[in-house]
């Protein structure tokens, strides 16, 4: 069976279905408070990204952006928790340690905090690995499509695609950089900070040369092509978006997902807040408070 008889792979998804399918997921991670939900959302994108040979080549490279995000972020919360209660679980600097003690009151590691962090990167992981799938499996010029059918303007949707072009290419260019400078001797990380400040500026420098060259030919050859906010509304397209009956299908689910998790939170943020409440809705209020 050849790919585009398939009819399950996500490939055949019309652009549009996974643009909708980033937006709900970024409301979904703002509304969702339960780690369980976020996690099950989270797994189900990491399926989504694992499922398709484009994305599963990158995999590697978006865990470990997600691991030292996750864990700079629940570090970081941890470290800097000032609400109440706040359970220790690490000195890093004692209050009695001599002037920098008093100075500071003491630098801990709250576990309240590091939740907190925690839940944060949940929120941020879903987002970056729906927004992995839709880029690594769609082609720039049917995104583009996409956003333009959908109704942004399309200077702003030419715009995002440039900048999703970029990202591979600053990728790419950061790591010969990177191995150039290895090969002539260098160490980038060391144990003194400055030195490895002094480093890494060393390597933003020709990465930031290079992209202001890109960039300034990229706008010649746009306005060469008479790229002008006068053509917009005159422009054609070789190929046409049709919603099947998978993206039908698809949307239908996200919106109910969606409208289900508001209008549960809403009705809870009601009961919480004393403007409204009913008997027959305790169940749910349990099902949002315990889960949601």
């Amino acid at each position: 069976m050849s790919r585009n008889q398939f009819l399950g792979s996500t490939e055949l998804l019309d652009p549009r279905t996974k643009v909708i399918f980033l937006v709900v997921f970024s409301i979904l991670a703002i509304l969702l408070d339960g780690v369980l939900v976020m996690c099950l959302c989270l797994l189900s994108g990491l399926g989504l990204v694992l499922s398709q040979p484009r994305s599963r080549r990158r995999v590697g490279s978006l865990i470990i952006l997600l691991f030292v995000g996750t864990w700079a972020t629940a570090y970081s919360q941890g470290l800097f928790y000032d609400q109440y209660p706040r359970t220790p679980i690490l000195t890093l600097i004692p209050r009695t340690l001599p002037v920098v003690g008093p100075l500071t009151d003491g630098i801990f590691l709250y576990q309240e905090g590091v939740l907190y962090g925690l839940r944060q990167s949940i929120r941020f992981s879903m987002v970056v690995i729906i927004g992995a799938f839709v880029v690594t499996t769609t082609q720039p010029r049917d995104l583009l499509l996409g956003l333009v059918r959908l109704g942004v303007p399309f200077p702003i949707a030419f715009m995002v695609i440039t900048a999703i072009r970029y990202l591979p290419m600053l990728a790419k260019e950061t790591e010969i950089v990177f191995r150039s400078q290895q090969l002539r001797g260098a160490r980038h990380f060391h144990a003194n900070p400055v030195t490895t400040l002094r480093y890494l500026i060393g390597v933003v420098r020709p990465i930031l040369v290079h992209n202001i060259r890109r960039t300034t030919k990229m706008s010649e050859a746009i306005e060469s092509r008479s790229f002008s906010s006068q053509n917009f509304a005159k422009r054609t397209y070789l190929n046409e978006l049709n919603f099947r009956l998978q993206d039908w299908l698809l949307v239908f689910v996200l919106m109910v997902s969606l409208i289900t998790v508001s209008i549960l939170k809403l009705s809870y943020w009601a009961y919480t807040t004393g403007i409204f409440y009913a008997d027959w809705l305790k169940p749910f209020y349990t099902f949002t408070r315990e889960m949601l």
